[in-house]
């Protein structure tokens, strides 16, 4: 199974209809609809009733849009920190990437409990920036509601 086609799949049945998916993601309606085909041929299932102008999920439809909804939007998250904690560390000048996602959780409140090897001490005034980071982002308001309080130590 292809999870672009999966997410794609999502997104139109999220959005109601291939081209307003099409429009919410700038990108060709033909390619979400052909991306849907291929998983429905993986598949060996309809996922979509086409033909009319209205979007039907069929019932396989549904059931997998309900049981992959939930993890894809938890990819899409974890993705998306990911991004944001190498752009961090590339900027701060950190040494190794889990050393930042594993500061970056602690400082937003998440607990670590222990890690499978020791990472690496981050240097004081890197820790510093990066708490201010936090700071600005739980500010923001874009961390998740877990967070707790950002400090540098």
């Amino acid at each position: 199974m292809d999870l672009q086609g999966l997410r794609d799949f999502n997104l139109v049945a999220t959005h109601g209809g291939f081209g307003r998916a099409a429009r919410a993601t700038r990108r060709p309606k033909a390619t979400l609809s052909r991306k849907v085909s291929e998983l429905e041929a993986s598949l060996n299932v309809r996922l979509i009733e086409r033909g009319s102008r209205l979007l039907r999920l069929t019932d396989e439809g549904v059931a997998l849009h309900e049981a992959t909804r939930g993890p894809l939007q938890d990819i899409a998250e974890a993705e998306r920190l990911q991004i944001l904690a190498t752009e961090m560390g590339a900027s701060l000048g950190l040494h190794t990437f889990p050393t930042v996602v594993k500061e970056s959780l602690t400082m937003a409140g998440f607990p670590m409990g222990q890690c499978r090897k020791p990472l690496g001490k981050m240097p004081e005034d890197a820790r510093r920036k990066l708490a201010a980071v936090m700071a600005h982002l739980k500010k923001e308001g874009m961390l998740p509601e877990i967070a707790g309080s950002v400090s540098a130590s």
